[in-house]
């Protein structure tokens, strides 16, 4: 990912152009992408960026890359994303830091909530559990990897270590 731009290429038999992709100013290069063959799904923040119109991200299905999806994840500017292994569900904060919110990428549907509190937390990264049971943060603020049951709605105070949880 560029600064304004993604581009995708297929690196299966030799190096082919697959897409060219509009973004937001991106400097950190967020990009999140499914590890499982077969289904590509690839999200980047979306290319409305202004005032009124930030936090969004576009998913784009490789199998049908004009149809682009686009998804208002946050009020504020989009700071970290991960993408499950199955591609089918995303994870999003913002630089506010104080949620989390996870995505169905197939149709864009919020399926989760997490209210981490009203003080803003410094997410480092942000990941799925290989069988997708737990999603997890890496917090600047704690220092400590937290987790969190999928499909729960959570407060803070339901948030448990992921070495206390498992």
């Amino acid at each position: 990912a560029l600064d304004f731009k993604l581009y995708v290429f297929s690196l299966k038999n030799q190096l082919e152009f697959i897409l060219c992709t509009s973004t937001v100013m991106n400097a950190k290069g967020l990009l999140a992408v499914n590890r499982q063959e077969g289904q590509n799904i690839v999200a980047v923040p979306a290319p409305i960026n202004d005032e009124n119109h930030i936090g969004f991200v576009q998913i784009i299905d490789m199998a049908r890359p004009s149809r682009e999806l686009l998804v208002r994840a946050h009020r504020n500017a989009v700071n970290l994303m991960e993408m499950n292994g199955s591609g089918a569900l995303l994870v999003v904060s913002s630089e506010k830091g104080s949620r989390i919110k996870v995505f169905e990428t197939a149709k864009g549907t919020q399926t989760q909530e997490v209210k981490i509190g009203r003080q803003v937390v410094g997410f480092m990264d942000l990941f799925f559990s290989f069988d997708d049971k737990w999603l997890g943060y890496l917090s600047t603020n704690y220092l400590s990897v937290f987790g969190v049951a999928i499909g729960e709605v959570t407060e803070t105070t339901n948030i448990s270590t992921l070495s206390e949880s498992m």
